[in-house]
């Protein structure tokens, strides 16, 4: 058999790479090309009380200098979380706008509020500094811990206690009654720390309008163009699909936090419909820190039971998960997997799992290495060495006495999903 399980795929990418052949977005050069930069937000939570870009517009080189009001002039569409899984959510998620440049009031550093468009980068970078904002600034709220705090600032008005959406899943009287009858709780609150990405290649977007077939193309660093063409073509642009083509050459990692489309993307191909001349946008790596998404922020209140011969018989995790000031169009997918994996490989016959995704004036988190279940192996692992150090036991033959053998297989968890297989010792 040709394509039979378990025979080597032979790679055929490497001498392109090894020999610097590679071919990313920001080596495509097309014809006329302008340069777009994105003059970013300083604070973390503000009002916008006025923009004056008259000196910006006037500056050597520049063709145009957009704003939240042109955005919103323009009716383009705002970015959209559509990955929250009803079967988990607990109650109607509290979305709120997130457009590709901010008119009114900016709610976490690195908030997009104008983009210059020049003929080269450097006018484009000379003419944002012109650019004069008159900012209110406001109380923030910038980690997930700080959200359980009495008197936290509120991200977005209409919210209750900054909670985005809660995913809830398990039965709870079960874990209320394997606690009456534990031998031992270990109880432990975790924080698994927010992390940034760093792909070897930054991300980039070129957007070019073909005026004679009406026609955009967007070439983006992304690793699932097809979706990236559906949403733009519909939420965004309001344009049918057949009318925008979206071309991902090399991708130089992304891991995840390529897997959606940014608002760099939605401003590289309005501006050139509107300018009618292809605009490139490449990020930084210093402004990568504050555009692309993060991932993890999550502090869970967690409590494992125990009975006398050292058997898990419950587990109760209480989370509260930073998804930013704004919901990825993939912010619901890491906490959904932390939320069902919490079964790990152990045979744990009751658990209930709450999970409450917090506005904070932050960067979207968003997958990224694992999306969600590195976050929930840390709590399972975590409590199950806390667990021997507190019972005096080994923390290998704790976990050997509570994991799921072989001949359970297939193995219904306490939670969603079931195991058709595995070997876990």
């Amino acid at each position: 058999m040709k394509f039979g399980i378990g025979q080597p795929v032979t790679r055929k990418e490497d001498p392109k790479f090894l020999t610097g052949r590679g071919r990313y977005v920001d080596d495509i050069e097309l014809p006329n090309m302008t340069h777009g930069y994105v003059l970013r937000s300083i604070h973390a939570n503000a009002i916008i009380n006025s923009i004056d870009v008259n000196s910006a517009k006037n500056s050597p080189g520049v063709i145009s200098v957009l704003t939240g009001e042109d955005y919103a002039a323009d009716e383009i569409g705002s970015i959209t979380c559509d990955s929250i899984n009803p079967m988990l959510s607990k109650g109607e998620p509290q979305l709120r706008p997130h457009p590709a440049l901010i008119k009114d009031a900016v709610k976490c550093v690195g908030a997009p509020v104008a983009f210059v468009v020049a003929e080269t980068l450097v006018q484009a970078k000379d003419a944002a500094e012109l650019i004069q904002i008159d900012y209110e600034i406001l109380p923030s709220v910038t980690s997930v811990l700080s959200v359980r705090e009495k008197d936290t600032p509120i991200v977005w008005e209409g919210t209750e206690n900054n909670i985005s959406f809660t995913f809830g899943i398990g039965n709870e009287g079960d874990v209320a009654e394997a606690m009456k009858n534990a031998r031992h709780i270990t109880k432990a609150t975790i924080v698994n720390n927010r992390i940034t990405t760093n792909s070897m290649e930054p991300r980039s977007s070129i957007g070019a309008y073909n005026k004679g077939e009406d026609k955009l193309t967007l070439y983006s660093s992304n690793q699932s163009p097809n979706r990236v063409r559906s949403e733009l073509a519909h939420t965004i642009l309001h344009i049918p699909e057949n009318k925008l083509q979206v071309i991902s050459p090399d991708v130089g990692g992304g891991f995840g936090m390529k897997g959606g489309f940014y608002g760099e993307d939605v401003l590289v191909l309005w501006a050139s419909r509107k300018l009618g001349r292809p605009v490139k946008w490449t990020s930084e790596r210093l402004e990568s820190f504050v555009t692309d998404s993060h991932a993890r922020d999550v502090v869970a209140d967690c409590e494992m039971v125990f009975d006398a011969d050292g058997k898990v018989t419950g587990l109760r995790v209480s989370a509260d998960y930073s998804v930013g000031a704004y919901v990825a169009p993939s912010g619901g997918i890491s906490p959904m997997f932390f939320t069902l994996l919490l079964s790990g490989v152990y045979a744990i016959p009751a658990i209930s799992v709450v999970t409450r995704c917090q506005f904070t004036n932050t960067i979207s988190t968003a997958p990224y290495r694992g999306a969600g279940r590195p976050e929930a192996a840390f709590v399972l692992e975590r409590l199950m060495d806390m667990a021997a150090q507190e019972l005096g036991t080994d923390p290998v033959e704790l976990r050997r006495k509570n994991m799921i053998k072989s001949d359970q297989m297939p193995y219904q968890t306490a939670l969603m999903h079931a195991y058709d297989s595995g070997e876990f010792e």
